[in-house]
């Protein structure tokens, strides 16, 4: 079992602080995972509006979290005090966003458990018009993503406002480590948790180095991600995680590697 990724070379794309778990999980099984981080999290260029948000947590009645990164900068930008977000029905947008809740002392989450997108989200009980029509919603995300979201639950009548708590950034890399990667390295498989990823990690290579990544087998967590892919122009279907998290990956993962043998 400990071998069966033994001399694969798996790519992952997370951002740094998200990647540890899963690497780890793939080099116990004898592969070699290779970190590159395809966006830069940092905090959000207006850190006093965010302030101001997050000072009047009361007048909010439900909290919606869309990332792991947006629970952690929140947290940050609450001091750690995480009792002032507990008048809220909290919602997380799947299994790892509500762990991270839950891991900082949050006890009730509810979270969607089909794919890892806002439709998903949508189709909750906590969020549907009888619910929410009259009250307070902030979304906790980064700067900037999809409006479908705020959008539909101002619809039913909720009034929804944003606390993007961090943005995204594309990271800078030497020519010479990107080229190690897809000259020397090669990799079998690469990882991608989000199309931002997937459209930074392009666009940071070379014609020739395009050309290797999109005949190369990705693995994604969710359909949504898988046609974006396509239309991108990957000659191979992307492989859809069954569950958005480091072990739902990680078996996608096995299930291409099986596949090859």
């Amino acid at each position: 079992m400990h071998e069966v990724l033994k001399a694969k070379k798996i790519l992952v794309t997370r951002p740094a602080m998200l990647a540890d778990t899963l690497c780890t999980l793939i080099q116990v099984r004898g592969g070699r995972a290779i970190h590159l981080p395809a966006i830069d999290i940092q905090p959000p260029a207006d850190k006093n509006h965010v302030i101001q948000l997050l000072s009047d947590l009361s007048r909010y009645h439900i909290g919606i979290f869309v990332s792991q990164n947006a629970v952690r900068w929140t947290i940050d930008f609450l001091g750690g005090d995480i009792e002032r977000l507990n008048h809220l029905v909290l919602v997380a947008i799947g299994q790892s966003t509500a762990k991270k809740l839950r891991q900082a002392g949050i006890k009730q989450v509810v979270y969607a458990k089909g794919q890892v997108d806002s439709e998903s989200l949508l189709e909750l009980t906590e969020l549907q018009a009888s619910e929410v029509c009259g009250r307070n919603i902030l979304i906790f995300r980064g700067t900037g993503g999809r409006e479908l979201l705020a959008n539909t639950l101002r619809e039913r009548g909720a009034n929804v406002d944003y606390a993007e708590v961090y943005q995204r950034a594309v990271p800078k890399y030497d020519d010479a480590s990107v080229d190690n990667i897809w000259n020397a390295e090669r990799p079998d498989v690469v990882v991608i948790t989000s199309a931002a990823g997937l459209q930074n990690l392009f666009d940071m290579l070379s014609s020739e180095q395009q050309r290797k990544l999109l005949d190369t087998q990705l693995v994604v967590i969710g359909k949504r991600l898988s046609v974006y892919a396509q239309r991108l122009g990957f000659n191979k279907i992307p492989v859809v995680a069954n569950e958005a998290n480091d072990e739902g990956i990680l078996k996608a993962i096995l299930r291409i590697i099986g596949a090859q043998k």
